[in-house]
């Protein structure tokens, strides 16, 4: 699992330090400069302990908690060397520590970031329910076990947080002690006994038969052995007895390999024979599975770990790539996904040994998995797979499959009978053996973990979701992390992304869903779900990992768009926000691969945000309110052959979004011949508009108009344009804005001309706005199909102005009038009334209601 670039990933970036002077700061000169009041924390014994954990603190901007760190680094590492009893290559790296550490303190004083953003995110997520687990930068060596610098009876400051058990376990435990304290032979720690591990009173099964199913890949592929990193170790990666008690692991969580310290002190039960921790049925002296077990349940907050997921907790002790396979929806999905292919790929993987294989049943829907002694909601290991030719031609596929619960309540004998063949099984210990179509048929999850060698790059990247909630709750995709995975070769080659959530600070189970979906768009960003053809529509899983895997043609581009649903505040990883923190790791088979942020693809881009609210909540294009819609001016500079318009929306309510040619700015009277784009349909949240091949839109001004499909629904949205030319956006006024408003309702009473009188007291802008109402419906009605024409008179019977250059129109969105008054000198005692004139061609009954702007009151004769 290991490599340079995950090395590199929490190492800090030398490029930000590599211009300051070597600092010689003296560790006194660094807490001198601290804040007075200032508590000096605990410091480790390792001084690669202390320099990560001032890393740690640095990225959280605990300034003050790194140099103090860092003091203890160059102070210990001093101490050390002038003990002069470990070797010369020890001695060489502490020195190197020294010189980072004070380079680090260097930048740290001078206001510099020591980290990345992704490097730091790492360091930031090394909390996890309420402890701190640093990233492993340094290898395990002689320094942590030493007796110069250890206790000669280590016991892990941090017992009380993590030996938690469930009720019913805790009735149980009749306390905490060393193995050759409770048991009479010595500790084992060799292979003996591997293969008959099981659970008791625990209730980590996915834990344990993912233990199962690496021993028992031991024992099959006896050339090429894994094993989980557990310390102390001999030469052949086999861990031994650590005299002082202390032994540390090596686990891949939360982005990256994270060291984990415990000690040897194990639960021991009030029972004879009955068991708090792992145990080997075969060798009940073996120890370092019960040691493994307690370093993953202090990662996992306690004893009292209800399990997870079998492919997560492999995953977390060798790096073996996780993968979830849901059957029902592994078959449904895709019709192309057969029993006999899946069974093909497994096989040929198996013999290989590229892969580890567990299952996992659900909650039980019929009797049929409790008649053949299975459990609900449990793992199992597989740990050897049979494919069988019989007389008839036809392939008997058969899986043995490892149950880690020994419990009583199970026979130790049981037969299972499937297609006239009985298997034999042992379900005390565990072993048993069943048909795979019974496993597709009865269990709810095949869980695979892949060997990484099959790749020859990996690299990854962590990265911050700052505001999730609201992202997710509108749908607001442009923001959610999107990254370009581009072949830069000719030959086609396959990737696999795996997407890590980062556990929360504090104990929690996380109900939220997450997945990858991968677009066909060269690599672009993308904003609105159905801008760009999807190639691979991900399937929600509530799980912390889930891998994509994918074929990628060369000198070709795709977009991956990280997703998470369902989310719940309680699962944010600061409580004070909504933020989540998440790794993509990067699995390929060439080296010509490059994964990068996501970016438009077009150069020029203009943002702008508004609002619907009480007066401009319009509605849709078929209300007669639609015109008091925020109005935006687009400014084209030069012949504009691809512009795109995206409109995200938090309000409720589906929109669309409109351009119009308007060369003199706000529009008055709309005409759907001045409609140059529209966003297909009314959509919740988000809307979309293309314009690009055919002829070139010319320079100008154009005005883009934003709505929803009802009236009234208030809202923040915003407008994001995109062009291959430069582009400006502004917001414009609204038609009356700043304008004095009078109403106006009249009946038509069976006439053709309504008349309303008016008069001014001084010069004044005039804008009036005419819509049509059903008399038994005060709402606007936009299909009567009433054609009429608003006219504007002085005193002096002249025409001042008339819509749509006198000619009668609909009134869809009602007719405008825009008008500058300005007033004669007026008789004495005499007002001047102007004429609001409002015709139609055939008498009728409806309402008309008359919207008055003025920059001055207008006032009528009483």
């Amino acid at each position: 699992m290991e490599s340079n670039e995950s090395r590199k990933a929490v190492f800090p970036d030398s490029s930000r330090t590599k211009n300051l002077a070597t600092s010689v700061l003296p560790s006194n000169k660094i807490l001198s400069n601290l804040r007075k009041g200032t508590v000096l924390p605990r410091f480790h014994t390792v001084p690669s302990d202390n320099f990560c954990e001032a890393l740690y603190h640095h990225s959280l901007g605990q300034d003050d908690l790194a140099l103090m760190f860092l003091a203890e680094v160059v102070r210990n590492a001093s101490k050390i060397i002038e003990m002069n009893t470990f070797d010369v290559l020890t001695i060489r790296n502490l020195k190197e520590l020294q010189s980072r550490a004070r380079l680090v303190c260097d930048s740290i004083m001078k206001g510099n970031e020591v980290l990345n953003l992704s490097t730091s995110i790492a360091y930031i997520s090394s909390k996890k329910n309420d402890l701190i687990f640093l990233p492993l930068v340094y290898d395990v060596d002689e320094l942590d076990f030493s007796p110069i610098l250890n206790e000669d009876q280590f016991r892990d400051p941090e017992n009380e947080k993590y030996e938690i058990f469930l009720p019913k376990q805790k009735d149980l435990l009749k306390g905490w002690c060393r193995p050759f304290e409770s048991s009479q032979k010595a500790s084992s720690m060799g292979c003996h006994g591997s293969d008959t591990l099981y659970q008791e009173a625990l209730s980590n099964c996915s834990f344990v038969a993912s233990l199962c199913s690496i021993m028992a890949y031991n024992l099959r592929m006896n050339n090429s052995r894994i094993y989980p990193k557990l310390y102390p170790q001999d030469r052949n990666g086999m861990p031994t007895i650590s005299v002082s008690g202390k032994y540390i692991c090596n686990f891949f969580f939360n982005g990256v390999n994270r060291k984990v310290i415990i000690d040897d002190h194990l639960p021991v039960s009030n029972i004879s024979n009955h068991s708090l921790h792992i145990k080997s049925a075969s060798n009940p002296e073996l120890l370092w599975p019960a040691l493994l077990e307690k370093a993953y349940m202090k990662v996992m907050g306690g004893y009292d770990f209800k399990g997870s997921y079998a492919a997560c907790d492999t995953f977390s002790l060798l790096g073996w790539i996780p993968e979830i396979i849901l059957m029902n929806e592994y078959f449904q999905k895709d019709r192309s996904n057969t029993r006999e292919k899946l069974w093909s790929r497994l096989l040929s993987s198996w013999k290989y040994g590229d892969v580890l294989l567990c299952l996992g049943t659900g909650k039980f829907l019929s009797s049929i998995g409790l008649d053949m002694g299975l459990i609900p909601e449990h793992d199992y290991a597989i740990i050897d797979l049979r494919e069988e030719v019989l007389q008839d031609g036809t392939k008997r596929c058969s899986m043995l499959l490892q149950n880690p619960w020994n419990s009583s309540k199970l026979s130790s004998e049981v037969d299972i009978n499937l297609e006239n063949h009985t298997y034999s099984s042992n379900k005390g210990i565990g072993k048993f053996w069943t048909s795979f179509e019974s496993v597709c048929f009865e269990f709810q999850s095949l869980y695979l973990n892949w060997n990484p060698s099959l790749f020859v790059h990996y690299e990854v990247t962590h990265f911050l979701w700052g505001n999730a909630q609201q992202v997710l709750k509108h749908n607001m995709i442009y923001q959610n992390p999107q990254y370009t995975v581009s072949n830069k070769g000719n030959k086609e080659m396959t990737v696999w992304l795996l997407l890590c959530r980062h556990s929360p600070i504090s104990k929690t189970h996380g109900t939220s869903y997450m997945t990858i979906h991968l677009y066909n768009s060269n690599g672009s960003k993308i904003y609105t779900p159905d801008e760009k053809p999807i190639l691979n529509r991900g399937t929600s899983m509530n799980t912390p990992y889930y891998l994509l895997p994918f074929t990628l043609p060369g000198k070709s581009s795709y977009t991956a768009l990280v997703s998470v649903s369902d989310f719940d505040e309680s699962n944010s990883q600061n409580k004070d926000s909504n933020t989540l923190r998440f790794s993509l790791l990067t699995y390929a088979t060439s080296k010509n691969i490059r994964v990068e942020k996501s970016k438009h693809e077009l150069q020029y881009k203009a943002f702008i945000s508004g609002e619907w609210n009480s007066f401009t909540a319009g509605g849709s294009w078929s209300t007669a309110s639609y015109s008091s819609n925020p109005q935006f001016q687009l400014t084209l500079l030069e012949p504009t052959s691809d512009l795109r318009i995206y409109l995200s929306s938090e309000c409720d309510s589906a929109v669309s979004i409109q351009l119009f040619y308007t060369p003199k700015g706000t529009i008055f009277n709309f005409d759907n011949k001045l409609v140059i784009g529209a966003s297909n349909n009314y959509k919740q949240h988000n809307a979309f508009i293309k314009k690009a091949g055919g002829a070139p839109l010319q320079p100008g001004k154009y005005t883009i108009i934003p709505s929803t499909f009802d009236v009234g629904v208030c809202g923040n949205f915003k407008l994001m344009c995109f062009a291959d030319r430069p582009i400006f956006v502004a917001a414009l006024p609204g038609i009356m804005a700043g304008l004095f408003l009078r109403h106006i309702t009249k009946s038509w009473n069976n006439n053709k001309v309504i008349r309303i009188p008016f008069y001014l007291e001084r010069n004044s802008r005039l804008v009036l706005h005419v819509t049509t109402y059903l008399s038994n419906d005060k709402k606007p009605d936009s299909n009567c199909g009433l054609l009429i024409r608003l006219s504007l008179f002085s005193p002096e019977d002249e025409l001042v102005g008339v819509s749509n250059g006198g000619s009668y129109s609909d009134t869809s969105h009602g007719l405008f009038l825009d008008a500058d008054i300005q007033l004669r000198k007026p008789i004495l005692n005499c007002r001047n009334f102007y004429i609001i004139l409002v015709e139609r061609l055939i008498p009728g009954n409806e309402e008309i209601r008359v919207t008055i702007g003025s920059e001055v009151p207008v006032k009528f004769d009483v």
